[in-house]
């Protein structure tokens, strides 16, 4: 009994399952149950209809173990639907080949751009964490330029308030000083006229010793 494509891709499985398949192609068949367990459903018809091809080329024995008999095993292969399918198989594997293959390149071109996008993803991130980083330092130098430019106003304003400071001081060091020194001058002159009338008193003090002693030597 030869294996032809059957509507339902579950039942078609179970049937190759069921027949005495040479080791390669039952690997086929267990591959595509596999991808029909995970949803894979175009891969897995595609691994089913090779391995149909194979089994109508391959004639194998059915799942219950007993052969045909001889006449109606000739009968079969002699008869237009076996020539069909023999004329079919090479076509028919070809194209499922093909497709599989195809789904296979799909699956590897995804995993290779799905990689690179990634990749990508992962090296924009990278940058976006450069600049971040970057941005982070440049304010952080900002704000330390900032705090100096605080700094040395403040020192300024000081400077300012102590020019002020010292300059009013100045003026009330001068003051005192023009007083201190007004002061001096007023001492000086008093002084000076205690000075001369000092002089003076002395002056008239010799002069009344000089007038005793010529009196005295007169009356002597």
């Amino acid at each position: 009994m030869y294996a032809t494509p059957d509507p339902s891709l579950p039942e078609a499985i179970v049937v190759l399952q069921r027949q005495e398949l040479p080791r390669e192609t039952r690997r086929l068949v267990e591959e595509a149950a596999q991808l029909l367990g995970e949803g894979r459903d175009i891969e897995a018809r595609a691994l089913v209809e090779k391995a149909q091809a194979l089994v109508s080329l391959g004639a194998p024995a059915q799942a219950n173990g007993s052969p045909k008999p001889n006449g109606a095993k000739a009968a079969e292969e002699t008869g237009f639907p076996a020539l069909a399918a023999r004329l079919m198989a090479p076509v028919t594997a070809a194209l499922a080949n093909a497709l599989v293959e195809a789904q296979r390149y799909s699956a590897e071109q995804a995993h290779a751009l799905s990689k690179g996008v990634e990749e990508r993803v992962a090296q924009l991130s990278g940058d976006v964490s450069g600049l971040q980083q970057s941005d982070a330092t440049l304010t952080s130098g900002l704000e330390a330029l900032a705090g100096r430019v605080t700094a040395h106003d403040e020192r300024l304003a000081a400077a300012d308030r102590l020019d002020t400071g010292f300059t009013a001081s100045l003026a009330t060091l001068n003051e005192r000083v023009d007083q201190q020194t007004a002061a001096l001058r007023g001492l000086q002159e008093r002084h000076a006229r205690r000075a001369a009338v000092l002089n003076d008193v002395l002056g008239n003090i010799a002069k009344l010793r000089d007038h005793h002693e010529s009196e005295g030597e007169t009356h002597e």
